[in-house]
């Protein structure tokens, strides 16, 4: 239902537009840093993640799409010592999933093709990371020309998908829970005694705070104007003293 359109406006600025194809209306717009540079995009279906390359300068841009408000946002960016005259993105069987390397892209400058490692940091590297690496499409020709002109798509339920899990490496979803550090054991310490119910004082205050707050209400009610150590009785004779 949404589609992503790369583009110019009519000043000339780069925009990324999430499009409903139904309605026509566009859903949201950002604008692509960089002046009047050509695009060169890639989008990865199995992490939502786009890359937009341009001709002539050394960055990569990332962006998420989702099909949830708001539908684009940038990321971080990769940087190259050379500036990009081309950029592909090599199959997804290709990457490397035991350094957490969720694409490969070949960089073409201008003396000599690149490559570059888009890689995940993730603390148990040991595991698959089967939130990240989902069944993608196979490399392999979904169809031959004959079939496709042959009509022979519409009998076909989609494009083969494959497994990028190694043999023997456990899914991170499935990986024995991991054990505190010492560290980690400290704050967790420190957050369930703060979570912890506090002992009340003589007033009932459990906090230095709530005195300050207490004496603050009571001087907020006094009689500023007056001294609370004056004799408010009567006046008397000296007489009235007497034996």
């Amino acid at each position: 239902e949404l589609v992503a359109v790369l583009g110019f406006t009519k000043g000339g600025t780069r925009e990324i537009g999430i499009y409903n194809v139904a309605t026509g209306k566009c859903l949201n717009e950002m604008e692509v840093e960089g002046d009047s540079a050509a695009m060169m995009p890639h989008f990865d279906l199995d992490t939502k993640l786009l890359y937009v390359a341009s001709v002539g300068f050394p960055s990569v841009q990332f962006f998420l799409l989702s099909t949830e408000a708001p539908f684009v946002e940038q990321l971080s960016r990769f940087k190259s010592q050379h500036d990009f005259k081309g950029f592909v993105m090599a199959p997804k069987v290709e990457c490397d999933v035991r350094k957490v390397e969720v694409n490969v892209g070949w960089q073409l400058a201008k003396n000599e093709i690149k490559s570059i490692s888009f890689k995940v940091p993730r603390k148990r590297a040991e595991f698959f990371q089967d939130d990240l690496f989902v069944p993608t499409a196979s490399p392999a020709a979904f169809m031959g020309s004959v079939e496709w002109f042959s009509q022979k798509h519409a009998e076909k339920e989609g494009p083969v998908y494959v497994s990028l899990q190694p043999n023997g490496m456990v899914p991170l979803s499935e990986a024995p829970e991991e054990k505190l550090t010492e560290r980690q054991m400290k704050y967790q310490q420190r957050k369930e005694e703060a979570k912890a119910p506090k002992a009340k004082g003589f007033l009932g205050h459990e906090s230095d705070g709530e005195v300050r707050q207490h004496f603050k209400q009571l001087a907020e009610l006094m009689d500023t104007n007056s001294n609370p150590w004056d004799a408010q009785g009567e006046d008397q004779e000296d007489s009235d003293w007497s034996d």
